[in-house]
């Protein structure tokens, strides 16, 4: 099961990518690739697919490392000791 904190209504952090959108429900959720990726054939299918989202070029501590492709919900991946019950 994946390990929830400080649930709000536009992000959460989670353990581990979550299999549906904790949310919506929907499926797949997206990774989000930050920096200036080569854009080709690949990742292009994989964003019309909705496993994949561009994040931008700024990618900080608190950045979130999934994404929702439905609703926009933004999952950030923590370490399990960094989770506040």
């Amino acid at each position: 099961m994946t390990t929830l904190e400080n649930s709000h209504k536009d992000h959460l952090h989670c353990t581990r990518k979550p299999k549906k959108c904790p949310s919506c429900g929907f499926r797949p959720i997206a990774k989000i690739l930050y920096g200036y990726p080569m854009y080709d054939k690949k990742i292009k299918k994989e964003i019309d697919d909705k496993v994949l989202v561009l994040g931008g070029c700024c990618v900080f501590d608190d950045s979130p490392t999934w994404k929702c492709t439905n609703c926009g919900l933004n999952i950030l991946k923590v370490e399990k000791e960094n989770i506040q019950e």
